[in-house]
């Protein structure tokens, strides 16, 4: 650890360094104003939004170079990503200590958790067809619904050039990684389309150390654990007219993989196996009626398809659940000031499971029809002065049906944004609100397993918090928030049984600074987060779990970032760190905390209209051993090296 925390001073420095240095630099390039529109369903800027909002920006994916999802979202700000072993191991996140059912994703605005297990395997989404994402932390299930206790997140998808433009990449690196892709793009009669495919592959046998409280540590190798992996996509887009536009993507992933248990013994041996394919249809409309009044019309369809099989526990299982929804929304501002959004959505939800799980027969054929309707308000009041000069007022209300579920969800919410101070860009906000979710097929259904007794969970969250901007030296902002979430009847589970546990508080603070040169050639980041995550009722009158840390929730999490431009290329260095995470519910054993380094270089050549890349990159740079879960070591330092042709 001394050494990983010597990288970190060594990183601060010269990120502070770096930005004074940048203060004399006369170049300047004045950034446009950033826009989202996941945090209130409407373009708005993100200093002006009512809750935390964080873009992975299209230059950023391009300098890190991700192979999945969970390599962007591990360097966001209050952000946890579980890994259950390397490239081929399952990914989800969580958001302030919440479970990864608490963490909704969409992709153009759809939904696309699982009704399965309720949330999503960050290795099934193709990285090479996203442009950004919008990561928004705080519920937000008066806008959502469901599954958005903790947060959200939006991949938003490319979109085609108006040239014809082709790109060819191939990357290898250790374990055995091998990647290649391929993607095309341009427009034929005012018809955007791109295309592309990536295919890759590896071993994931590394070795790891196995430590023993008893014994000596043993040097282990990970068996079983290679993976195939192919995605496909496809995005449109064509402009009717001035007042229609319509857009479509569709994604296909299909994944082979070794998925090896925990490892809890030296001998332990696994031979399990499972087979993805996922298959996402998206389209969007978007028709202008007048100035002030405006109709979307969106939706989606997913397929995912699993196969298990585990001969150790006889386990040889088919999943196959299919998920449709709609969704229809009136934007209107009848004045300057004021800005309404009104919507209905529709779902349906359908799983078929059979074949054997843990010896016992599988079979289970669940069904689920929601409906919702929700209503949105957003008033802005500005004036000329320096001093409290806009105030913004947010009021959300959503109604949700679930055909399966005993307890309809009425979910409000109010948040407040008040510029309190014009040159800076200070602005003071607020946000409270109802958020809930409904238990999942596997929650209620499962044979054995299952509670078919569980209520929907729910929360009530509060935060507050302050975000400044200054363009000075380049742009910088900061942003410090306090969140409170109160959670009743929350879903955990006693060994393999899920249950409602009554009350639980999770409650921190979030801080996230940004720093970007006027020339762009110097960019930086640093974030960290505290959270209390402890249960607040008594299952029995003495127990052992009563205000303690919930499981498999860091109390504190961290990550920094600089890249900088050089006379050789671009170099950029990232940082993530976890604390201390307690793995039972009486705090009796943990997980040691860990810091991971990784750095990267990319140099661009260019040639007769072509665009040449080198980029390398090593990951955990300083060779820790750690685990995001328990019995799933990962591996130690790795590299990555890819060349990429832009024509």
């Amino acid at each position: 650890m001394q050494h990983t925390w010597n990288a970190v001073i060594c990183s601060t420095l010269v990120l502070f360094a770096s930005a004074i240095a940048a203060d004399n630099d006369t170049t300047k390039i004045y950034h446009t104003e950033d826009v989202v529109v996941t945090a209130t369903r409407s373009a708005i800027s993100p200093s002006d939004a009512p809750s935390p909002v964080q873009i992975i920006s299209s230059s950023f994916i391009q300098q890190m170079n991700p192979t999945t999802v969970a390599d962007l979202l591990q360097l966001t700000n209050g952000v946890y990503v579980n890994y259950y072993g390397a490239v081929g191991g399952v990914k989800n996140l969580t958001f302030r200590g919440l479970s990864t059912e608490n963490s909704l994703i969409l992709i153009n605005g759809n939904p696309i958790n699982d009704p399965q297990n309720g949330s999503v395997d960050l290795s099934l989404l193709s990285v090479n067809a996203i442009d950004r994402m919008e990561v928004i932390n705080g519920g937000g299930s008066a806008l959502y619904g469901s599954d958005a206790l903790g947060g959200v997140v939006n991949i938003i998808t490319r979109h085609a050039s108006e040239d014809l433009h082709a790109r060819v990449q191939g990357d290898i690196g250790s374990f055995g990684a091998v990647r290649a892709l391929a993607d095309v793009q341009g427009r034929i009669a005012g018809i955007g389309m791109l295309a592309g495919v990536s295919r890759e592959y590896g071993n994931d046998d590394y070795s790891f150390i196995f430590q023993r409280q008893t014994m000596n540590d043993t040097t282990l190798n990970r068996k079983d654990a290679d993976y195939q992996r192919t995605q496909l996509y496809w995005n449109g887009d064509y402009q009717a007219s001035d007042i229609i536009d319509v857009n479509a993507a569709v994604q296909y992933i299909k994944f082979e993989r070794g998925v090896p248990g925990p490892v809890y013994s030296a001998s332990t041996i696994s031979v399990a196996r499972q087979n993805d394919e996922t298959f996402r249809a998206m389209f969007g409309s978007h028709i202008r009626l007048q100035d002030s009044l405006s109709i979307s019309v969106n939706g989606a369809f997913n397929h995912n398809s699993e196969i298990y099989r585990d001969s150790l526990e006889l386990s040889d299982a088919l999943y196959e659940s299919k998920y449709y929804s709609f969704n229809g929304q009136i934007d209107w501002s009848p004045t300057a000031w004021d800005h309404l959004l009104a919507g209905c959505e529709y779902g349906e939800g359908y799983l078929d499971a059979s074949g054997l799980s843990w010896g016992s027969p599988l079979i289970m054929h669940p069904v689920r029809v929601q409906k919702s309707l929700y209503l949105s308000n957003e008033n802005m009041y500005q004036t000329e002065a320096k001093w409290l000069d806009r105030m913004s007022f947010y009021e959300s209300i959503r109604y949700d049906y679930y055909s399966d579920v005993i307890e309809d969800a009425v979910s409000p919410k109010l948040g407040v944004n008040i510029r309190i101070y014009q040159p800076y860009d200070i602005h003071i906000r607020s946000s409270w609100g109802k958020n809930f979710r409904v238990p999942t097929f596997n929650d209620k259904y499962y044979p054995l397993f299952g509670n078919s007794n569980l209520n929907p969970e729910r929360s009530t969250a509060f935060d507050i918090g302050v975000i400044g901007v200054l363009d000075r030296s380049g742009k910088q902002s900061v942003q410090i928030t306090y969140f409170d979430i109160e959670s009743d009847k929350k879903i955990a589970f006693n060994g393999y049984l899920p249950y409602n546990i009554g009350e639980a508080q999770n409650l921190g603070l979030e801080v996230r600074y940004d720093y970007h040169s006027s020339d762009n050639k110097l960019n930086a980041f640093f974030g960290f987060s505290f959270t209390n995550a402890i249960k607040k009722n008594k299952s029995v009158p003495i127990d052992s779990s009563y205000n303690k840390q919930l499981p498999y929730v860091p109390k504190s999490l961290g990550v920094l970032g600089i890249s900088f431009d050089t006379e050789v290329g671009k170099i950029s260095i990232n940082q993530s760190m976890a604390g201390l995470r307690y793995i039972t519910a009486d705090e009796s054993k943990s997980l040691p905390a860990y810091t991971l380094t990784d750095v990267s270089f990319i140099k661009k050549f260019e040639m007769t209209n072509v665009q040449l890349t080198f980029h390398c990159s090593v990951n955990n740079v300083f060779d820790i051993d750690y685990q995001s879960f328990e019995g799933y070591p990962m591996p130690g330092r790795s590299f990555r090296v890819s060349i990429s042709a832009d024509y």
